[in-house]
């Protein structure tokens, strides 16, 4: 008989967007490739955000309310459920290392905000925003060099580990393996009507230059488009700003924060995806985004070559020049845009996993 071994898989932070949907994927890809000796426990901020048909899910809904609760779930309360689960293996998914005994911990870092370059206009907008990039500095490094490995998912945010933290045994695991390259060239019946930015109200997210653009476009009289972006006027001050500034635009259209099944049908109706974004440790609506063979506009930043990996409908802007970003897309809408395929092959030799049953099988040693 098999000795029976345990896998906690930690998440309590992680309760939308992108990051709520990286530890879906886990959960699952775990669930699939784990032999049945394997026991499964997810710690989830609540049971509902989670799909489980084999793992005990449980969770910490308070954990959120405060950083001194964090610190100490994670210092403290951590320990005793490692003890009283038996775990063997410890994956904890939100970045910072917790005070746990076992055979083997793992740390999965996905938050870009340490390697924000803040300025006073981010002040302004988010105080909050600003402190976490600070904070978030000091929980990275913490303890950190305690777990086996820690994964990264770009080659730059690995060399920045190393550097700013100290920290050993960085990965580089892709969240999704790069399987599509798509055509050189898009060819259409009709103009690009309807493009999407899934996103969130963050200065770094760029939004405003959309908003340029497409003032821009709106005096050129063939553009039909609109751009649909997931924020909503009053989620903070810097989407009131944004929507202060360019709600009058008949082509920029604020929907809202999208549930799965919402982004899902999103993408199935969009044309185009625009990504605007300056920082990312990942990107994850421009692999959505090829998985559905979308042509994208994506910032011409370091993260973004990395995203989308060999693509054949993609095409580069500089994230600072509005008006060369509406021509691109008005060449775009029209088909009037050839792209040249992208082959990234940079830091190939530092990525050793991709995709999440790749990781799953790292961590517990199934190869």
């Amino acid at each position: 008989m098999k000795k029976k071994r345990t896998l906690v898989i930690s998440g309590v932070g992680m309760k939308e967007g992108g990051i709520l949907t990286v530890l879906r994927s886990f959960v699952s890809a775990a669930e699939s490739r784990l032999p049945p000796e394997w026991h499964i426990v997810v710690l989830a901020h609540r049971k509902d955000l989670i799909v489980a048909n084999r793992a005990d899910v449980y969770e910490y809904p308070d954990i959120k309310a405060s950083w001194f609760k964090r610190i100490w779930f994670e210092l403290v309360s951590c320990r005793g459920i490692a003890r009283r689960e038996g775990a063997t293996v410890w994956f904890a998914m939100h970045d910072m290392t917790p005070l746990v005994s076992v055979e083997r911990q793992y740390l999965y870092c996905h938050n870009p905000t340490p390697f924000t370059r803040l300025r006073l206009r981010d002040l302004y907008f988010d105080w909050v925003f600003c402190v976490h990039a600070v904070f978030y500095r000091w929980v990275y490094a913490l303890n950190i060099n305690r777990n086996t490995e820690v994964f990264v998912q770009q080659a730059w945010i690995r060399e920045q580990f190393k550097s700013r933290f100290g920290a050993r045994n960085v990965v580089v695991a892709r969240p999704y393996a790069d399987t599509q390259s798509g055509p050189s060239m898009v060819h259409q019946k009709g103009p690009l009507i309807d493009w999407i930015y899934p996103t969130y109200p963050r200065q770094f997210k760029n939004i405003e230059i959309i908003g340029a653009a497409l003032e821009v476009l709106e005096q050129k009289p063939g553009w039909t488009g609109r751009v649909h972006i997931t924020i909503s006027p009053d989620d903070n001050r810097y989407s009131r700003c944004i929507h202060k500034r360019f709600g009058h635009l008949k082509s920029l259209v604020f929907i809202g924060r999208q549930s799965q099944d919402q982004m899902s049908a999103l993408y199935r109706s969009a044309d185009a995806l625009i990504f605007s974004s300056k920082l990312e440790t990942w990107g994850l609506p421009i692999s959505e985004a090829k998985s559905y063979g979308l042509p994208m506009l994506v910032a011409d930043c370091p993260y973004a070559y990395e995203s989308v990996g060999s693509y054949g409908q993609v095409d580069f802007f500089d994230p600072d020049d509005p008006e060369a970003l509406a021509d691109k897309m008005l060449k775009l809408s029209s088909g009037q845009l050839a792209f040249k395929p992208v082959m990234f092959d940079g830091g190939v030799s530092d990525i050793r996993i991709e995709g999440w049953n790749h990781l799953v099988d790292r961590i517990c040693q199934l190869v």
